[in-house]
């Protein structure tokens, strides 16, 4: 039996468990047969591109834990099952650095030379759209992100569903973070509790395709929810930037309603809060991402009172679901920094093992695409349907984009109504 094994984590390294490397195979033939390894051993094997160091090192790490953590509990419980027959299951991680091209570069690696049937292609949408882009040449292999936030994804499978049939992204769109913006605000203007009668709004996004595509579907969601908005100010800024300044002080002259904010680094979050208190700001602040990551209330203490954010798509301290497996998660990883990515992995694994068990191969062609997209997969997060664009449907019924707030220095879910268990309150 295959042990149980461990990523490094270094760019360009191999985790691999019973001394078993598969040397390159042609594209076309990649790893349809790949569950036997040479010794014969039942393997299946997974693989995952992830920005395990630069900027998003924060995120690829704890989607590398998220796997490693499933992948354990399934050989442990005896692997995946594939034709009534149980399979070990071997993980191979790299790191892209949060590059396009080092991510195309590595997943042909993961490919080509490692021999995996499915790909965890990165939670940056950068780096999984470079990879999508490929995808047709591997037809055996399942493509898969870890989150990701683009619309990019729906518009270029929907335009061509053949080409990518081999392609899914399990997360929200753009789309949906605006259409969910859009809603609270006019809520929340609705009940008195943030003053939107100027209809102003600044945005500053870093410079991903996730950020960027943030801020037209805010603006369009504004349009549909509260009659439009004037957008006084766009500002992009590098992935990890720490230095608010200049922006805070720019939109303090212009005098904003609400500013939205989209980072998935922490540090570029607790910067921004702390320098917008330092500075002085009245203006009602929306995050997007970076609130859930661990730490983000310690380190900002007062800043981040009454703080709006989403999504709350993992309630960690308040439903004991998720509790229980930030536990888990705490029991391997004594230091981990938990996050949604955490889960968002760990369920990756899983919901590609029930694929493979309904569809008795590894070979995306030969149905495992076809039964990975008519998944129904209901979990503690919610319920994981894909559309027909191969993004997964985002709703009260399926999944839910909740908001949350910073309330005597804990978060409470306060949006939408249905969902929430707190009362928004107005931002000091």
């Amino acid at each position: 039996m295959i042990g149980i094994l461990s990523c490094t984590g270094c760019a360009g390294s191999v985790a691999t468990t019973g001394g078993d490397e598969t040397t390159g195979e042609t594209r076309q033939e990649t790893t349809a047969a790949a569950a036997e390894n040479d010794t014969g051993d039942h393997v299946i094997r997974l693989g995952a591109v992830l920005p395990l160091s630069g900027a998003s090192a924060e995120s690829g790490i704890a989607c590398q834990q998220g796997l490693e953590l499933a992948v354990e509990e399934l050989n442990k419980n005896g692997g995946m099952t594939m034709n009534g027959e149980r399979y070990q299951v071997q993980l191979y991680c790299e790191d892209d650095t949060g590059s396009p091209d080092q991510s195309v570069s590595v997943a042909t690696k993961l490919i080509e030379m490692d021999g995996v049937s499915v790909v965890f292609s990165s939670c940056l949408s950068s780096c999984a759209l470079a990879i999508m882009d490929i995808c047709d040449q591997y037809p055996d292999v399942l493509f898969t992100t870890i989150e990701c936030t683009s619309d990019n994804f729906s518009t270029i499978i929907a335009e061509n569903t053949q080409r990518y049939f081999n392609f899914y992204k399990p997360y929200y769109n753009s789309a949906d973070y605006g259409a969910a913006f859009g809603e609270l605000v006019a809520d929340l203007s609705g009940q008195g509790v943030i003053d939107f009668s100027d209809k102003t709004v600044a945005y500053i996004v870093e410079d991903t395709d996730a950020g960027r595509s943030c801020v037209a579907a805010c603006e369009e969601a504004l349009e549909k929810f509260c009659g439009g908005s004037t957008t006084v100010a766009t500002e992009v800024i590098t992935q990890g930037a720490t230095d608010f300044y200049s922006q805070i002080n720019k939109f303090k002259a212009l005098d904003p309603d609400v500013v939205m904010t989209f980072f998935v680094p922490l540090n570029s979050g607790v910067a921004y809060i702390k320098q917008v208190e330092e500075i002085g700001a009245d203006w009602v602040d929306v995050a997007f991402v970076y609130p859930l990551k661990a730490g983000f209330v310690e380190q900002t203490g007062d800043a981040c009172e009454g703080l709006f954010w989403l999504p709350m798509q993992v309630d960690f301290w308040n439903d004991p679901e998720c509790a229980a497996f930030a536990d888990k998660v705490y029991e391997k990883f004594p230091n981990a920094g938990l996050n949604a990515m955490h889960l968002s992995s760990y369920l990756g694994v899983y919901m590609v093992g029930e694929a493979i068990e309904k569809a008795g191969t590894v070979s995306a062609k030969d149905g495992l695409a076809e039964s990975y997209g008519a998944m129904d997969y209901q979990t503690i997060n919610g319920r994981y349907v894909f559309k027909e664009d191969h993004t997964a449907i985002a709703s009260p019924e399926y999944l839910v984009i909740s908001a949350a707030q910073v309330q005597d220095g804990s978060y409470k879910v306060v949006w939408p109504d249905n969902f929430a268990y707190a009362e928004a309150v107005p931002q000091k």
